[in-house]
């Protein structure tokens, strides 16, 4: 074994056997002197705090944000008012506030120079990462973990794994936290993989078509085909337009789809959430899941990339895919963010049933907890 993977292996048990499982007791204490509670951003993260705080007996007072059409409307389903920053400014020494969203950097700088006694950053994952761990033996996990680091391909990938596992521990966060382990772009690291004028991508979780500036600059703007899967149906409509307004030239090259990926083709409910929407029974929209192997049993297309953003169904769609992984060896750019155990799940699954084909890296491409990647790297580039 590389001497690098002892050493990241001994940093994951360190951290994890010493760490105490309290997020929401932290919080509760770091804000007990403040009058006021601020969520700085009405979006889909800063919108998910309030029920999550609520656990522990801290209640959110108001919501800011910089864009003034949000300033008066009550959030969600919480009451809570978004006021502007001129009435922040009123309450400020009494206020701890909370930047969620990914522009933390932007947003901190903003209300340092105005003097605000705290701006914090709360990530949803840490409550989800805390309830994980105190539901586990915290052993198991630092042994699946460590099998992890053993199928990781370069250095890098473990430096980033245990990085993450550490900060899984750190419940106080701070500017540039993430800087020595955040690259872009994401899905197309340059330092992995090269463009294919064949390529026939396949998006999971197509969103609004986030991804598709990255794809065409990283295959030069020649591509066979672009398949784009999306469940919400609200988004699916702003995907295609975004494609006819800002990528017309490429228009034809484009496969649009209205549904969802998982490992079986059905019917399902799913929370609509914008870009954290998915499947959920409990969810009060209908929507429909194929799989990428019902998907593409007649098709004469070579799939040669499949990405999947797909809020914590990742598993399941790669399950759905196994015959055309076999048979065409896509690259497979995988986030493994959306729940803690698919840090080492979707890996070794990979591994077990493709290690032959793959060569397997970790990369982190956000200065949030969020969007982590498995590259699964056809074998024959290197």
């Amino acid at each position: 074994m590389e001497n690098y993977k002892k050493k990241y292996k001994s940093k994951i048990e360190n951290v994890l056997i010493s760490y105490e499982r309290n997020y929401g007791l932290f919080l509760k204490e770091r804000y007990r002197d403040y009058k006021y509670i601020c969520i700085w951003g009405v979006g889909n993260m800063g919108r998910l705090l309030p029920q999550l705080l609520k656990k522990y007996d801290i209640d959110v007072d108001y919501y800011c944000d910089n864009d003034r059409s949000k300033i008066g409307m009550n959030v969600h389903n919480y009451g809570i008012k978004c006021i502007s920053i001129e009435d922040l400014l009123k309450i400020k020494h009494e206020t701890a506030v909370i930047v969620p969203t990914r522009y933390y950097k932007e947003i901190y700088k903003q209300l340092e120079a105005l003097e605000f006694p705290i701006v914090d950053r709360v990530f949803h994952v840490k409550f989800i990462i805390d309830d994980f761990l105190n539901s586990i033996d915290v052993l198991e996990v630092i042994k699946k973990l460590q099998n992890t680091i053993d199928i990781l391909a370069d250095e890098e990938s473990c430096r980033v794994l245990a990085r993450l596992v550490e900060e899984w521990t750190k419940n106080e966060y701070y500017y540039g936290q993430f800087d020595d382990i955040c690259s872009l772009p994401q899905y197309f690291p340059k330092d992995l993989m090269k463009g294919n004028e064949h390529e026939v991508f396949v998006d999971c979780g197509a969103y609004n078509g986030d991804t598709i500036h990255d794809f065409i600059q990283f295959e030069n703007g020649v591509f066979e085909a672009y398949y784009a899967f999306e469940l919400n149906k609200k988004i699916y409509k702003e995907l295609k337009e975004n494609i006819h307004h800002s990528w017309k030239e490429y228009e034809s090259k484009f496969i649009l789809e209205d549904k969802g990926i998982s490992d079986t083709t059905k019917s399902v409910m799913y929370i609509d959430a914008c870009e954290g929407s998915k499947v959920n029974s409990a969810g009060t929209e209908e929507g429909a899941v194929v799989s990428i192997d019902d998907y593409f049993y007649d098709s004469d297309q070579k799939v040669s990339f499949i990405k999947m953003d797909i809020e914590g169904s990742e598993m399941n769609a790669l399950k759905g895919a196994k015959r055309t992984i076999e048979t065409h060896c896509p690259q497979l750019a995988v986030c493994i963010y959306h729940k803690p155990e698919d840090f080492w799940e979707i890996p070794m699954y990979i591994n077990n049933n493709w290690g032959e084909k793959y060569r397997i890296y970790i990369r982190h491409h956000t200065e949030l907890t969020t969007e982590t990647v498995c590259y699964a790297i056809r074998r024959e580039n290197d």
